[in-house]
């Protein structure tokens, strides 16, 4: 077993080599892997007309606030939910995975559209809320903290991190890094579209969308720095039921996006 920090897996740029481990024993790493990072957080629904996926037209944006946070700006996140875990689902299914993720100094835009069924275009609203987002058409107290000089960083589970996987091949917003939690399958060819460092993460246990797959898409993609990381024991839900929350050490580090810059395939 190896310990491998992802901030330099992910964010050095013309790294020309993946990384397989195993996360098989947090707690050895991380003294406390759920603990919150120094900001408080503030959730605030923010209307955006023109989402494609269903019928709700808003988003969570979830903000470092209180008295560290004043005067502060932040990188972007945008984040995707899993399958029927939109709407009004979104919060309780995400509270403890994006406000731990926030409170490291991120401002996360989060659709909540989709809520039903599964949105093969649902890459489409995570990508429109960056949009939106940036082009300052939104009544958001938590956007106008975001640190537009930083680039974007996109994550999701389940049809959500499907969704970021072709998020993570579209030019045009930004992007430099992606995090993929337990992804539903995408053809092959999706995989090698990817542009930017992401991880791959999955569970050992989980048996609707396996390991086996989420490493067949961790090997078709050719973009480098990459991880592929399993968690011994972890089902599909593991984001967003588990009581250990054993993504927590490794999800803000991975995403920690730098000043704008390009990366390039090698």
């Amino acid at each position: 077993e190896m310990k491998i920090p992802l901030t330099l897996l992910l964010l050095a740029a013309g790294i020309g080599y993946g990384m397989t481990f195993d996360v098989r024993s947090v707690r050895d790493r991380v003294d406390q892997p759920s603990s919150s990072g120094p900001y408080e957080t503030t959730w605030e629904l923010v209307s955006v007309d023109g989402l494609a996926c269903g019928e709700y037209q808003d988003a969570w944006v979830i903000y470092p606030s209180g008295t560290a946070a004043t005067g502060m700006t932040f990188p972007l996140l945008s984040f995707a939910h899993g399958k029927k875990a939109g709407g009004t689902a979104l919060k309780p299914s995400y509270r403890t995975l994006l406000e731990h993720t926030a409170s490291f100094g991120f401002v996360i835009i989060a659709p909540r559209s989709c809520p039903d069924d599964y949105c093969a275009d649902f890459y489409q609203d995570q990508l429109y809320c960056i949009t939106a987002a940036k082009e300052g058409g939104l009544s958001s107290t938590g956007l106008e903290s975001v640190d537009w000089s930083h680039s974007v960083g996109i994550f999701g589970h389940s049809m959500g991190a499907a969704a970021t996987v072709i998020s993570a091949g579209v030019d045009g917003y930004g992007i430099s890094a992606a995090f993929v939690l337990h992804p539903y399958y995408n053809p092959p060819s999706i995989y090698e579209k990817i542009r930017v460092p992401t991880v791959h993460g999955t569970g050992s246990s989980d048996q609707i969308c396996p390991p086996q797959e989420v490493k067949f898409g961790y090997e078709k993609n050719s973009f480098f720095p990459k991880v592929f990381a399993e968690i011994e024991n972890a089902t599909h839900l593991e984001p967003n039921t588990s009581s250990e929350h054993r993504w927590d050490p490794f999800r803000p580090p991975a995403l920690h996006v730098p000043h704008q810059r390009r990366y390039r395939r090698v």
